[in-house]
């Protein structure tokens, strides 16, 4: 039970923090904190694989944040 806690509920905190301070290196870091748990909840033929995906949005609101980034400067 810790150990899920600490590999998915805490990185997702980070990640809504990262969402309202506009500080995407937090994202990031949630992406990777989280992507080891995740990988093995997608390859499993569960209703845990949905964690899988939101891994995948961590990663694709970086991407999303770092490119409005570039479009500001």
């Amino acid at each position: 039970m810790m150990n899920t806690l600490v590999m998915l509920l805490l990185p997702a905190v980070l990640a809504i923090l990262s969402a309202l301070t506009s500080k995407k290196i937090y994202m990031l870091i949630a992406f990777f904190w989280s992507f080891p748990i995740s990988l093995y909840f997608l390859m499993t033929s569960s209703i845990f694989a949905l964690f899988g995906i939101t891994c995948f949005t961590y990663f694709v609101s970086f991407i999303i944040m770092w490119m409005n980034k570039q479009e500001e400067d």
